[in-house]
């Protein structure tokens, strides 16, 4: 299937809105811990889930489609919502502990483990060069750290 050009400008406005809606996520995240020192992780990572919970029920209601909101049962699903979770709970928590700035750029450096990643679940070969890109990534995230 060919990508008609509307595809990608629909796409790209997509991810824009993502990436901006992620970010006023991240500034709430950081606000709720200057407005309340108090105010856990746990707590924040709560309300999104509960937020998110309500904006899939809403439509699936409608729809008369609840079941289709488990999936096709696939294990991988339920990995990613688990290894999701995890790493978004332990996000909000260095964004209260270490501040927006930081944490986002270390959470930006994933690409990072995802190239590693891929020979073990892609069944992907490394070249020489993206070994020493991958290396030279590591070294740079060690020194801003």
């Amino acid at each position: 299937m060919k990508i008609q050009i509307s595809d990608t400008a629909s796409g790209s406005l997509h991810m824009i809105f993502a990436s901006v809606s992620f970010s006023l996520m991240v500034a709430c995240v950081y606000l709720a811990r200057v407005l309340d020192p108090s105010v856990s992780s746990v707590v924040v990572s709560f309300v999104r889930v509960l937020v998110n919970l309500i904006i899939l029920l809403i439509p699936a209601i409608f729809a008369r489609d609840i079941r289709g909101l488990f999936g096709d049962g696939r294990a991988s699903l339920w990995f990613r919502g688990l290894f999701g979770g995890i790493s978004l709970m332990l996000f909000f928590f260095a964004i209260q502990s270490i501040g927006m700035a930081e944490s986002t750029f270390i959470q930006s450096s994933n690409g990072i483990f995802i190239v590693l990643l891929c020979p073990f679940f892609l069944s992907e070969k490394f070249s020489f060069s993206a070994l020493f890109a991958v290396f030279g990534s590591l070294i740079g995230l060690y020194f801003f750290v």
